[in-house]
């Protein structure tokens, strides 16, 4: 399987435009090996394979990357 990422379908998200906060997501999820995401990803609908989330700890990675942006985009909502 793979997980896809819609940045793409995420212009309409308020807090899209920081750049910063998007810089920081990828370098989240980056720390797992083979992700290599880049800031030229932010346009599009990268695709990774399932699999580099076997390893507990890349899962964990993962989940806290997800964490975090939920809790900054949500600190966004006025």
């Amino acid at each position: 399987g793979q997980v896809t990422f819609r940045f793409i379908e995420w212009k309409p998200m308020p807090w899209i435009n920081d750049r910063a906060l998007l810089n920081e997501f990828l370098e989240r999820l980056n720390k797992i090996p083979g992700f290599g995401l880049s800031a030229e990803d932010l346009d599009r609908k990268p695709s990774k394979q399932l699999k580099l989330l076997l390893d507990p700890i890349n899962l964990d990675h993962f989940k806290n990357a997800v964490r975090w942006l939920k809790h900054k985009a949500l600190s966004t909502v006025k």
